[in-house]
């Protein structure tokens, strides 16, 4: 009677197994297919994930052992055993690409503050682009991505000013550094002129 194992809920499991499970944790929904434990699949939703996982590697031994037949104690370690293994590989690998997309976001955050102000001041200081567009400057969009007329601008802003609105591409240096802003009307029918600002003439 000592194994008593897949019988689901009509049995305790032992107190022995009654003990955190790091493959039950770190691997969660694929832990759970393979230890026939479903309520595992709830962690592939978002918002939801981190406390299946927390439920998991507390009740994980618990469950695998109601869930699933085991030929005995022993089979069961060298399988939760393996598992603590890939869940602690997951964990590092997910770790990783969430430092990753977090470093990734504060970069382009980071770089977008730098396109606005440093873009608002060059078109600022410069005569020909305010006497084009008029007074009255604000930036109300900004668009990361070449444009299909500018190619080589990674950058796109909108202006509007008391004139209406316009367009700005933005074209950076090997450093990253803006060198052109190329300013037209927003809208084409409205005639095609461009301002042309580089660094030195801003």
């Amino acid at each position: 009677m000592d194994n008593m194992s897949g019988h689901g809920d009509f049995f305790d499991s032992p107190d022995d197994i009654k003990r955190w499970n790091w493959g039950a944790f770190g691997a969660s929904w694929l832990w759970g297919l393979f230890n026939e434990t479903f309520i595992a699949l709830f962690g592939l939703i978002p918002g939801v994930n981190l406390i299946i996982s927390i439920y998991l590697g507390a009740k994980g031994n618990e469950l695998a052992w109601r869930n699933k037949r085991w030929a005995g104690k022993n089979e069961f370690w060298k399988a939760q055993k393996r598992w603590a293994k890939y869940g602690w590989i997951l964990l590092v690998i997910s770790n990783v690409f969430f430092v990753s997309i977090i470093y990734n976001q504060l970069a382009l955050a980071n770089e977008k503050e730098y396109i606005l102000e440093e873009s608002y001041t060059m078109i600022f200081e410069n005569e020909e682009a305010m006497h084009f567009i008029g007074d009255d400057l604000n930036i109300i969009e900004y668009i990361r991505g070449s444009s299909f007329i500018w190619k080589d601008a990674p950058h796109s802003i909108i202006v509007k000013t008391e004139r209406g609105r316009y367009w700005a591409a933005v074209r950076l240096d090997e450093n990253n550094e803006i060198y052109e802003i190329v300013l037209s009307h927003y809208y084409i029918l409205e005639g095609f002129h461009e301002v042309i600002i580089t660094k030195n003439n801003h």
